[in-house]
């Protein structure tokens, strides 16, 4: 007997243990605070763009909708890791442009704009060879794995250079770290790559040899984005700008 649209959701969230549900709610709870506290800022309506698209393209299209309905597993694949290249090219997009805006080196803006050039074209060849009908599931789930190593490689060192300008730099006034919008959103979105970084590493390799692994690490994964989204609300309610 076919499994209902309800039941082969509830399974794919006890698969990885409900940590899709905690990812939508702390996703709403960063847009309600975005709103809340919204202001005419372009780093912040940039940040604003890529809560929504986590309700829209992950939350709903990618945990809920592209596991309800009755589609074909190749088609499946192709779908959701569209879904999920596309997501990773917002993402990236509004943290780079946030970096831009705060780490003030001309060398390194330089580099950010190298980094999105460089990110968006592997995204359009990722994107582009999907149409190739003969590649794999495990060949496209590894590709689109690239593209999101890619992604956290990229931002993880700007992370870095973050904390250390933070901690090197002349201050005239002792910085107040609580209500600093800019060190919520690089502490959420460091803690997000490192701890996604191992899974997305080996999750290509062990999602068919050790499927309960492969769940477990991933839940882990959406549990260190919740975190993020936590700190963007945190950050969204700072009266500073989201740059300081």
């Amino acid at each position: 007997m076919e499994k209902t649209a309800w039941e082969k959701v509830l399974q794919y969230l006890e698969k990885l243990h409900y940590t899709s549900i905690l990812w939508l709610i702390c996703t709403l709870i960063a847009l309600i605070f975005g709103i809340k506290h919204y202001r005419k800022e372009i780093t912040y309506q940039f940040l604003l763009i890529y809560c929504l698209s986590s309700l829209i393209m992950m939350n709903v299209i990618y945990n809920f909708i592209l596991y309800s309905v009755n589609i074909k597993n190749d088609k499946r694949i192709i779908y959701s890791e569209t879904t999920n290249t596309l997501f990773a090219f917002v993402e990236i997009s509004a943290f780079l442009y946030f970096f831009k805006q705060i780490l003030g080196n001309k060398f390194i803006k330089k580099l950010v704009n190298i980094f999105w050039i460089i990110f968006f074209t592997s995204c359009s060849l990722f994107l582009i060879k999907m149409i190739d009908l003969n590649l794999s599931k495990t060949q496209i789930r590894k590709n689109s794995y690239i593209i999101n190593i890619f992604e956290f490689l990229l931002l993880l060192p700007l992370c870095l250079i973050y904390f250390y300008q933070l901690l090197t730099k002349d201050q005239i006034k002792p910085v107040k770290l609580n209500d600093s919008p800019s060190f919520w959103i690089v502490s959420g979105l460091f803690f997000y790559c490192i701890v996604s970084l191992p899974f997305l590493f080996i999750g290509n390799k062990i999602y068919v040899s050790s499927p309960y692994l492969f769940y477990l690490m991933g839940s882990i994964h959406y549990t260190s984005i919740s975190l993020l989204f936590l700190c963007l609300a945190k950050a969204f309610s700072c009266k500073k700008t989201i740059t300081i």
